[in-house]
């Protein structure tokens, strides 16, 4: 063995060496862990942020489309409420104004021709009554009514006019043309007869027509517009 190789160090000195080798080996290798462990939790913890952002994401998106299917439902109910609303309105209102039967008319009688009397009733069928809850119409019950009641009571407006004309021709005119309109219908003479206003012998006569209100009507375009769109 040569001075080299021999060791003069105390053998508790070695002890201690290795101790603290070992020790610092622990202290690294745990530092390493918890470093290792910093990492981790800080990753999880981001990420747990952006999830958690995610989800409140979603969470508003679901409210947002929550309050947006109850408007739609709002108005869907909105609109089933105006549509019956205006097919009541519809049944309810005339199809034909007054205005419009009384330009008809103007349209029709000639000028020689003076109304002295006019006369529009607007006739609407009665609704029929309320039967209570539970009760049911018998076959024969209804049968009955029918047969005993009286005819049903159409949708319609009836007019009745009087006037004085020169002689009995244009009495006639008219009433044809009455009977030729497309507004008019049951187009007939109550009299015609001779009478005298001031010293100027006239046809005094009486007619009665009447406007149906159970069809549909269309307003026809001025006739200016017609011959301009013509020429």
């Amino acid at each position: 063995m040569t001075s080299h190789e021999v060791n003069f160090l105390p053998q508790s000195y070695r002890l201690r060496r290795e101790r603290f080798r070992r020790r610092c080996r622990q202290g690294a290798l745990a530092a390493v862990m918890a470093a290792s462990l910093m990492g981790w939790w800080m990753i999880q913890r981001g990420q747990t942020a952006a999830w958690r952002g995610y989800a409140q994401t979603l969470e508003a998106e679901v409210e947002a489309a929550r309050l947006q299917a109850q408007g739609m439902a709002k108005l869907h109910d909105q609109r089933r409420m105006l549509i019956r609303q205006l097919n009541l309105q519809q049944e309810l209102a005339q199809p034909v104004r007054h205005t419009q039967i009384l330009l008809a008319l103007s349209q029709v009688v000639p000028e020689s021709i003076v109304l002295t009397w006019l006369d529009m009733t607007t006739q609407r069928p009665a609704p029929e009554p309320l039967m209570p809850a539970g009760a049911k119409a018998s076959s024969s019950a209804g049968k009955s009514n029918r047969a005993s009641g009286d005819a049903p009571v159409e949708d319609l407006i009836r007019i009745e006019l009087a006037g004085l004309a020169p002689d009995d021709l244009t009495v006639a005119n008219l009433l044809e043309a009455l009977k030729l309109h497309p507004l008019f219908t049951n187009a007939k003479i109550h009299f015609s007869r001779n009478t005298d206003i001031g010293g100027v012998s006239a046809r005094q006569f009486q007619i009665e027509l009447t406007v149906p209100l159970g069809r549909r009507f269309q307003i026809a375009p001025p006739v200016e517009e017609e011959v301009a769109r013509a020429g």
